[in-house]
């Protein structure tokens, strides 16, 4: 085979690739667009609870309990399930060694790309499969309530925290869950008279916090899901232009070695008419 075959046989290679790349890419922005609505709903049910909880805990203060800080914790990490992402899963395990973080107890991670970085951490308890798309979220939540339920009962109550990324940032956001409302304690009344309760206090203030837990852990999923294809859709993008590069070297190449080959061609001929 002539150098110019190989040429143009690698070529169409690096054409199928940019073609899948660029499916990807564009999968990945419509995955954005979509995520988009779900995270608009999804942040309006967390303001919502937030500001029942702030009216509630303005009248019954006692009923948040407080965790010091040295206390040990779970860290849920909210990574990826595909590649293509940079260095999405990479910057969370770099985060578990920095000191903000705080004392970690148990890991429990969510997404097999990341799983696959951290599975040889003692701190481990659980690897759950993460979502790609929006639609999975569900299924991906409910296994992590299982995890951390089933961790609850053998640990006993726990402060609970989430490390995820988020669009606007270049960095993992650390976000506390468990105390939950800690922002709030020292908000004053809203309003001057308590609110009218069907249930106890403590009754109610415990649906509360299931409701409000379940509905950020939703937020979070939505919020790093959106993250991961948006880092997607600008790492296929780099990728993608590597490849259209390469093309175009390649396309010049094929062309020299075109010429070359005429060129021997017109001698051939040449010497023949000589003789």
């Amino acid at each position: 085979m002539s150098r110019r075959h190989e040429v143009e046989q690698h070529l169409l290679a690096l054409g199928d690739i940019s073609s899948i790349m660029n499916a990807m890419k564009t999968l990945a922005y419509m995955e954005t667009r979509k995520l988009t609505r779900f995270l608009e709903a999804q942040r309006e049910a967390v303001g919502q609870m937030q500001a029942v909880a702030n009216d509630f805990l303005g009248h019954y203060p006692d009923l948040l309990s407080t965790t010091a800080p040295q206390v040990p914790q779970i860290c849920v990490l909210f990574g990826s399930e595909r590649g293509f992402c940079g260095d999405f899963n990479e910057s969370l395990g770099n985060v578990l060694r920095e000191p903000r973080v705080g004392m970690i107890h148990r890991l429990v991670i969510v997404g097999r790309k990341l799983g696959s970085r951290l599975e040889q951490d003692p701190r481990l308890a659980a690897i759950i499969g993460g979502a790609s798309v929006a639609e999975e979220v569900e299924e991906v939540l409910r296994q992590l309530i299982r995890t951390l339920t089933t961790l609850q009962t053998q640990n006993g109550p726990f402060p609970l925290i989430a490390l995820y990324h988020t669009p606007d940032a270049q960095e993992p956001l650390i976000k506390p869950l468990l105390p939950p409302f800690q922002q709030r304690l020292h908000t004053p009344r809203p309003l001057p008279y308590p609110p009218l309760l069907n249930l106890p206090p403590k009754a109610f203030f415990a649906g509360l916090v299931e409701q409000y837990l379940f509905a950020v852990i939703h937020k979070i999923a939505y919020v790093s899901l959106m993250a991961e294809n948006q880092r997607r859709v600008l790492h296929l993008d780099g990728a993608v232009r590597h490849l259209d590069e390469q093309s175009a070297a390649l396309v010049r190449r094929s062309n020299a070695l075109r010429q070359e080959e005429i060129i021997e061609e017109i001698e051939v001929i040449l010497l023949g008419s000589v003789n």
